[in-house]
């Protein structure tokens, strides 16, 4: 961030995935246990003021949508959007700093495609299970 600072310049940081740790009575670790701590996913999204004196509206939008349900299906299109890069094909209802940012299902891979927003949580360790059936993935 220092090499950054004085540049018009963002940097977004996301995890490939979240991690369920031995925390209180869930005796799991690590990763591959289908469970809500793995789907929960760190990221950041930090901007230079020079960034923010440019682009004032993805920054509010940022701001806005910083509680947002979203996926890493909408980091593609949110780091070209941060980069002002426009294509014919944008998905600009998938980019987090954009005003038409729509809410769209999430969905994850536990006994198949599952909708997290449609899922309940079993046990100690919060395994994700959904209420529907899970959609078929395809080999």
């Amino acid at each position: 961030i220092d090499r950054l600072k004085d540049k018009q310049a963002v940097l977004m940081y996301v995890s490939d995935r979240g991690q369920t740790i031995y925390d209180g009575s869930c005796n799991l670790a690590f990763h591959g246990h289908n469970t809500q701590y793995e789907f929960h996913i760190p990221g950041l999204v930090w901007y230079s003021d020079e960034y923010q004196r440019t682009y004032p509206d993805k920054v509010a939008q940022l701001q806005k949508n910083k509680k947002a349900r979203l996926s890493t299906e909408n980091v593609f299109h949110t780091l070209l959007d941060l980069s002002n890069i426009r294509y014919s094909t944008e998905r600009l209802d998938y980019s987090f700093v954009s005003s038409q940012l729509k809410r769209h299902k999430r969905y994850v891979d536990s006994y198949g495609w599952s909708d997290y927003d449609n899922s309940t949580f079993r046990g100690d360790c919060r395994e994700v299970i959904d209420k529907g059936k899970p959609l078929v993935q395809e080999k």
